[in-house]
Order: C-alpha cells, then sequence, then structure tokens
C-alpha cells in the first residue's frame, strides 16, 4: 500500500479524525469507506471506524505501523453482515474448508472470507493487512503484532461495551500488548465457555501457544 502524508479531507469525517495523524493513501482509504458504506449496515459501519481508531491508538502506542493498524481496522469486519448462506457460498468459491463446526457456527467464517474478498477488492493491499482481518476472530498461531492490535481494538473500541471493559482500556499504555492481547483472548474464551458457544479448533491452539510462549517468558526472566 502507498503511503504518504495527506491532509486531504476523507469522505466520512470520523475515519478522517481517527487517521488524521497516520501516514496513509488518503485516496484508498476514501475507497474503502464508501464501500464500507455500502456493504455494512450502521452499526457495522460504525463498529469499523470505532475499531480503525482504537487500532491506529494502539499502533501509535505499541510501535505498530499506525496506517496498517487504521486499515485493516476499517476491513476487519468487510464480510460481517453477510448471510450464513452468503459465508458458506463465499468460503466455497474462496477453497476455505467449511467443517462442522463452521457450519455450526457460520459467523465465523466471515474474517475468512472477508480477507479473502479485500484481497480481490484492493489488490494494492499489503499482505500483513489481509492477514489481519483473517485472524481477528480466531486468531492462529503465531500472531502478529498487527493481528494482535486488530484482535484487540475489535475487543475494546469506544462503541463496545461488556462488564469491566474500561479495565481493559486503562490497561492501554501500562501493560505490554502482549498481556493486553492475553487478557482479552482469555475473556473471549470465557465468553465462549459461559454460553455454551461451539469452540474452533484453533481457539484452543491459540490459547496454548499463548500460555506455554508466557511460561518460556517467565522462566528466562528467571
Amino acid at each position: 500500500m502507498t503511503k504518504t502524508r495527506t491532509k486531504k479531507e476523507p469522505a466520512h469525517e470520523p475515519a478522517h479524525d481517527a487517521a488524521d495523524e497516520a501516514t496513509y493513501d488518503a485516496a484508498l482509504v476514501e475507497r474503502i469507506e464508501r464501500a464500507l458504506a455500502e456493504r455494512l449496515d450502521k452499526t457495522g459501519y460504525r463498529h469499523s471506524l470505532g475499531t480503525a481508531t482504537m487500532a491506529q491508538s494502539l499502533g501509535t502506542i505499541y510501535g505498530v505501523d499506525a496506517a496498517d493498524c487504521f486499515v485493516a481496522g476499517l476491513l476487519h469486519d468487510w464480510d460481517r453482515c453477510r448471510t450464513h448462506k452468503q459465508l458458506i457460498k463465499s468460503a466455497k468459491k474462496h477453497g476455505i474448508k467449511v467443517t462442522k463446526v463452521m457450519r455450526a457456527r457460520p459467523r465465523l467464517l466471515h474474517a475468512h472470507t472477508g480477507a479473502a474478498e479485500v484481497a480481490l477488492a484492493f489488490p494494492e493491499l499489503e499482505p500483513q493487512i489481509i492477514q489481519a482481518v483473517k485472524n481477528h476472530t480466531v486468531g492462529s498461531v503465531p500472531m502478529s503484532d498487527l493481528d494482535k492490535v486488530v484482535y484487540i481494538a475489535d475487543m475494546i473500541e469506544p462503541g463496545r461495551e461488556f462488564r469491566k471493559i474500561q479495565d481493559f482500556r486503562e490497561r492501554i499504555g501500562v501493560d505490554s500488548l502482549d498481556d493486553i492481547f492475553l487478557r482479552c483472548y482469555r475473556q473471549s474464551l470465557r465468553h465462549l465457555i459461559e454460553n455454551d458457544k461451539v469452540i474452533h479448533p484453533n481457539t484452543f491452539k491459540v490459547w496454548n501457544w499463548l500460555q506455554l510462549a508466557m511460561r518460556d517468558a517467565a522462566a528466562r526472566d528467571a
């Protein structure tokens, strides 16, 4: 993605406010905003702007490319408003395996199908942005810092509300990016278990990876 510093006013003021100090391709952001406004409902669109805002802030604090964070946050829910039938059809189109778990929870597919569709719609995007879109729901082993930023931003953006969410927000800039990601991932896993949700196998892989990495870090520091 070409990144140039600009003060050009984009199509939607909220996104401009978030990315005003970032280095990004303003014309590309305008195209993305317009496409999202047509593709998502109002709630989904506001959530995408909020996630982009939060991701850009996290990137600035934790030394992750702010432009990549903003654009990946903006695009992360590209397929979020597709129906279950549309998601399964798109998965088959892109060669994405639709497992029994995915059929039980088709909404999980939106990260993978969204990444595939975004890559087609915006071929100029760099691979790490597509990857962050793909990994924002279940995650993967390993997770890049950009992946973690988008995952966290999706959970704690200003429009989100859940019990003790402010505790998560207040740790930004205090705890490490890895610690905040671990805390967010734990919250997601707890929510799935408490609500008797079917859990994707990769969720357990990511959790175990996080726990082993934490133990390795503790051993090095001992």
